[in-house]
């Protein structure tokens, strides 16, 4: 069917097609500590036909903490070869369910070796994850002690991976909601690798989610109180800051708060609201308040 080789010291792959007629391969490299697809390639070969891919050049800085890969290849999204690589010691303290074709190791990388929000927990911190996706800000969380996660996602595949990912740590709590700024049934267009999934309308799958005001579904099932949020709900974001009483904040010290289809700067009202609140807003270097889509976060 297929060979595969690789080469640790120029880190390339050399995939070789044994197959009689022409074929279509997608490849996939998954980190082995994670579990977390990190790069893909396709390639069309010929029989005997074989074709390089170098992973550094496309994903350099992740190499120096990925101790090892499994690569994947497809034909028509039907899994026809897999194999693993290690060169370095696993640690599987971060081991994530996640679909193979759903390139998420770049936000993990991010969050963990790129510090990007400089998280900062504490013991008794209360996380509230508002998009949760697959679970990575949760599981920075949960392995920095925090008390408890409440991770709120309304993709049906992803809730599935969250509670498999989650399913030994009591304290991480997952529902299967959209946030917004009222309780109502709400239009939500997956794609079909999940990121990206939005109330905006991309030409993708509808399915219809719950939404829920935050603030009355935690008084309403008496959960602990948010002293972190990370927020990332895909245009949903206004509505939501809007929503808030003063009061829901007060306890809140660090809001990670990434907005989108910032068209006539609906982020100005949120971040003044927040501002007039006593938060200190940052952005990252190269990010602006006025770009179409971007991330602060805001402490106090």
């Amino acid at each position: 069917m297929v060979s595969l080789k690789y080469n640790h010291e120029s880190n390339i792959f050399t995939v070789k097609s044994l197959f009689d007629t022409e074929v279509h391969l997608d490849c996939i490299a998954v980190d082995l500590n994670t579990n977390l697809p990190f790069t893909a390639w396709w390639t069309k070969l010929s029989k005997n036909q074989f074709s390089d891919f170098s992973i550094a050049d496309h994903n350099q800085k992740f190499l120096q903490n990925i101790p090892g890969v499994e690569v994947n290849i497809y034909i028509d999204e039907d899994l026809i070869f897999s194999k693993k690589f290690q060169w370095g010691k696993l640690d599987n303290r971060y081991n994530f369910v996640c679909p193979k074709s759903e390139l998420a190791y770049g936000s993990w990388h991010s969050l963990v070796y790129d510090d990007e929000y400089e998280s900062k927990f504490k013991k008794e911190d209360i996380v509230y994850d508002l998009g949760a996706n697959f679970g990575v800000y949760t599981m920075l969380a949960v392995n920095n002690g925090v008390k408890q996660v409440y991770a709120f996602e309304p993709t049906p595949n992803n809730v599935k991976c969250l509670k498999e990912t989650f399913k030994f740590d009591n304290n991480v709590t997952i529902f299967d909601k959209a946030i917004g700024g009222e309780d109502k049934k709400l239009k939500f267009y997956t794609q079909k690798h999940s990121v990206g999934n939005s109330i905006y309308d991309n030409g993708s799958i509808p399915i219809e989610v719950d939404c829920i005001n935050l603030e009355n579904f935690i008084n309403t099932n008496q959960l602990q109180k948010p002293t972190i949020i990370k927020c990332d709900i895909e245009g949903s974001e206004y509505d939501f800051i809007e929503s808030c009483t003063n009061e829901f904040f007060e306890g809140v010290h660090t809001l990670i708060f990434e907005f989108h289809n910032n068209d006539s700067n609906k982020v100005w009202n949120p971040t003044k609201k927040l501002l007039n609140l006593g938060y200190n807003i940052k952005m990252n270097k190269g990010n602006y308040i006025d770009s179409p889509m971007s991330t602060f976060v805001a402490r106090k």
